[in-house]
């Protein structure tokens, strides 16, 4: 069963980057009858965001500069076995240098890493292949997350 729910949000708090990065929290929940069956939570920002050949990134209509690094999700010694804190340093080290773009790596990312960047206010893109033969084909997913 779909269900599609409409609502208008006068005069949004925008997201807006490293600058503020306001996010709203979503709740959804199911019910069969009166017993709750399944209850979501997810943030939500708004924003608007372009790219001009001569002014560069667009955030909520003002040049917004961007800055970026490329996220692996693997550690010396971990591998892909990293802790929720060896999540939040990476984020922080990534806070640190200034960074306002992130590309996440290869490979779908924890959740909690995803997250934690885009409450930080980083703009960012999640690569993943969605071709698997040995090798890594040309065609790739590209999630937008902030």
């Amino acid at each position: 069963m779909n269900f599609i729910q409409s609502t208008v949000l006068s005069n949004p708090h925008l997201w807006n980057g490293v600058n503020d990065p306001y996010l709203y929290t979503v709740y959804v929940s199911v019910k069969s009858g009166t017993t709750q069956t399944d209850t979501l939570q997810q943030s939500l920002g708004f924003r608007s965001f372009s790219v001009d050949p001569n002014l560069g990134a667009i955030l909520n209509g003002q040049p917004y500069d961007l800055h970026g690094v490329d996220f692996h999700q693997d550690r010396l010694n971990e591998g892909w076995a990293i802790s929720d804190a060896d999540q939040a340093q990476d984020v922080n080290l990534i806070q640190e240098i200034g960074a306002t773009f992130v590309r996440l790596s290869h490979y779908q990312h924890p959740e909690l890493t995803v997250s934690v960047v885009g409450s930080e206010g980083n703009r960012g893109v999640e690569r993943s292949p969605d071709q698997w033969d040995g090798q890594c084909k040309s065609a790739e997913y590209d999630g937008v997350f902030e």
